[in-house]
């Protein structure tokens, strides 16, 4: 059972597992399910109501466990940690991951892509012309034939490290 504090009044409350699959499950539909804003998830609205969201979970227990999120011990920090501390080792995880699942052929490729944004970071970029106008600039290593990412950093990381398949 994990533990998790409410930024808003400092009072912990625990969850189960069970609730962490559900709150996990509701991420990897909204990324499959298009809304305006969080709150229209849990809309009573006929025209835009998704009730599978109501019924796994309220939307302030959801938002609760979304702001109390994170992947590292902050007391572990340091002044040279650097600002994707908090999310590095999921990043890790997830690279790793893209590492071990699929060899790339030989031919290579370093591509930017942007990443919606919508919080508070010192490295988001602005771009007036785009839909999505304020995101996260990262640079990936590519596969050519099938686009498959290999490796990726966030904009302003000096190099990419090329890895032997």
């Amino acid at each position: 059972m994990e533990s998790l504090v409410l930024p808003t009044t400092l009072t912990w409350f625990s969850i189960t597992p069970e609730e962490m699959r559900m709150f996990l499950g509701l991420i990897i539909l909204m990324g499959q399910l298009r809304r305006e804003n969080m709150g229209d998830y849990w809309s009573i609205d006929p025209t835009i109501s998704t009730p599978i969201f109501a019924r796994a979970m309220s939307r302030n227990s959801f938002e609760s466990i979304r702001q109390a999120w994170h992947f590292s011990d902050s007391s572990q920090q340091t002044q040279v940690s650097g600002l994707l501390f908090k999310i590095w080792p999921m990043h890790e995880y997830f690279v790793q991951k893209f590492r071990s699942v699929y060899s790339p052929k030989q031919e290579l490729s370093l591509d930017e892509a942007t990443m919606p944004w919508q919080g508070c970071l010192k490295f988001m970029t602005y771009n007036p012309g785009k839909i999505t106008k304020y995101a996260v600039l990262v640079r990936m290593m590519c596969e050519v034939v099938s686009g498959y990412i290999c490796n990726m950093l966030r904009e302003r990381s000096r190099r990419i490290q090329c890895y032997h398949f």
